[in-house]
């Protein structure tokens, strides 16, 4: 198991940070992509505030809560697009 050896797998919760930041990317662009008045200004907003402050309450402020079941949900339609977008490639071949 090559993966074991990866040490920075192992401290910081690097693993979950590299997972909800993927969450929490996704939730904004979905709400950018939909033309949500102000979804744009306040993602320049986290990205502007660096690490500032908390992520978590950055992300708050940008309008996305991890701790709620929507971004996840955004993140899963998202991959299943991708999925059908695959299998409808696949069913051309």
């Amino acid at each position: 198991a090559q993966w074991m050896l990866v040490p920075h797998y192992f401290y910081n919760f690097y693993v979950w940070k590299y997972a909800s930041s993927l969450v929490a990317a996704t939730a904004l662009s979905e709400r950018i992509q939909s033309g949500e008045a102000g979804a744009v200004q306040a993602t320049l907003d986290v990205f502007r505030a660096g690490g500032s402050a908390d992520p978590h309450e950055l992300l708050l402020h940008a309008g996305v809560n991890l701790n709620s079941p929507e971004p996840y949900r955004a993140l899963l339609s998202r991959m299943d697009r991708y999925n059908d977008a695959i299998a409808e490639i696949l069913d051309a071949s």
